[in-house]
């Protein structure tokens, strides 16, 4: 079970701000009320929620109002053979002649990690199989229509 942070930008919480989100401040409320841990660190607040509290849909809600949340865990329905698309990190590297060469995400994970097979055949990927550390969703926003929670992988996988 992973703590999931989610990072907010004071500002969108202060109803005298010009930046200030209702619906944000709500979903702060809600994580408040429901336990999750708050800390303050250089204009922004962490939330720190247990990530199976935590559907996709929402996590990606948050992002799309402006939060950052990091240490997620989703996984990236894919074809292995596929070029990792635009906007995913590491997606591309560039070759001794200088060429750019983008991966297929056979290549991209790192050897450690699986690609997993769903009961109906659908591959899958985690999210952090490119790095094998903590990563923000955010930065897979090219992919969030192929992207899928914990709990979502779990039962695909029988």
């Amino acid at each position: 079970m992973a703590l999931t942070v989610i990072k907010i930008a004071i500002n969108k919480l202060d109803a005298t701000h010009a930046d200030f989100n209702t619906t944000l401040q709500g979903l702060c409320i809600q994580a408040t009320i429901s336990g999750a841990t708050i800390t303050y660190e250089s204009g922004f607040v962490n939330y720190k929620v247990h990530s199976e509290n935590i559907s996709m849909a929402t996590a990606i809600a948050v992002v799309g109002l402006g939060a950052t949340v990091s240490n997620f865990p989703f996984f990236i329905e894919m074809v292995q053979t596929d070029s990792v698309p635009s906007g995913v990190p590491n997606r591309s590297y560039e070759d001794d002649n200088g060429n750019t060469v983008i991966l297929d995400w056979v290549n991209w994970k790192l050897s450690n990690f699986d690609i997993h097979t769903a009961t109906d055949v659908t591959k899958y990927l985690a999210g952090e199989a490119n790095t094998g550390d903590i990563v923000t969703l955010n930065d897979f926003a090219s992919v969030f229509d192929d992207c899928v929670d914990a709990a979502t992988f779990t039962a695909a996988m029988g």
